[in-house]
């Protein structure tokens, strides 16, 4: 089977509620929408973005400021929720979610870092867009097992 072919993407912000869907169904299946709700969703500064293909949404990032774990310097963005449907991995829809949101935080001058829980299957991905890791695995509850990435704006690999 090949895979989908990349006709019309656009990646642009979409609303608070229009990652739902896909956070759901890549991430947390075994909860309803309601629950893939996160706080900071709604936050005047949160930005929300999506990949779509022919008016189709297929990936999504969402990111709000929020103070990291300890170690982590401030201020700082916390990215949530980046998920990119199944038939869409692994042809660089991440790379270019991620790329919108450094260019939009470029674009307001936000001096501080942005940071998220990365699934450890995801670590590599991170890495490789130019995020450290940051301390020792940890497990989330029916989630699995995540670490802390970091990535201090301006050094996201393009």
């Amino acid at each position: 089977m090949s895979a989908p072919r990349i006709n019309d993407l656009t990646i642009a912000p979409v609303s608070s509620t229009a990652p739902l869907e896909l956070r759901q169904s890549v991430l947390r299946p075994m909860q309803s929408i309601p629950e893939c709700v996160y706080p900071g969703d709604d936050h005047p500064d949160a930005l929300h973005l999506g990949a779509t293909v022919d008016g189709v949404l297929i990936g999504v990032v969402s990111i709000f400021p929020e103070a990291g774990p300890s170690g982590i310097p401030l201020p700082s963005y916390r990215l949530r929720g980046m998920s990119v449907a199944p038939a869409w991995q692994g042809q660089g829809i991440g790379r270019l979610l991620l790329q919108g949101v450094d260019a939009w935080l470029d674009e307001r001058h936000f001096p501080g870092v942005l940071w998220c829980n990365a699934r450890t299957t995801a670590g590599q991905f991170y890495a490789r867009m130019g995020w450290e890791l940051v301390g020792e695995p940890f497990e989330l509850p029916l989630i699995g097992e995540h670490v802390v990435m970091l990535n201090r704006l301006g050094t996201l690999a393009k």
